[in-house]
């Protein structure tokens, strides 16, 4: 039940954010491209969300939204599909699994 619940709790932080608007360097390339680049990192999809990409000029597009992950070097990739290409969002390493950083974040603060 937490589990469910706790997502829920962020709904009024939503709703007051501020919007800013600028751009952030991102890197985009084409479908094919990007899964050969997934393959080589051995990145696999964890999830996938449908999204929607406001442009801030009244253009709203639908995307996709997925999550790669390499289980053994603990790597991953935040990946946007945007029509006929893939944009990286985000790419990290020391992936753990949430509940891990809890237990971690419970420690160092007490």
């Amino acid at each position: 039940m937490k589990k469910i619940l706790l997502p829920l709790l962020f709904l009024p932080v939503f709703s007051h954010a501020e919007v800013i608007r600028g751009t952030i360097p991102i890197m985009c390339t084409g479908t094919k491209e990007f899964v050969n680049t997934m393959a080589e990192f051995e990145e696999l999809p964890l999830l996938t969300a449908l999204s929607n990409r406001d442009f801030g000029n009244e253009t709203v597009v639908p995307t996709t939204l997925v999550v790669f992950v390499n289980a053994k070097t603990n790597t991953f990739t935040i990946a946007e599909k945007l029509e006929d290409k893939v944009c990286v969002i985000a790419i990290g390493e020391n992936m753990k699994p949430f509940e891990d950083s809890v237990k971690d974040y419970q420690r160092s603060s007490l």
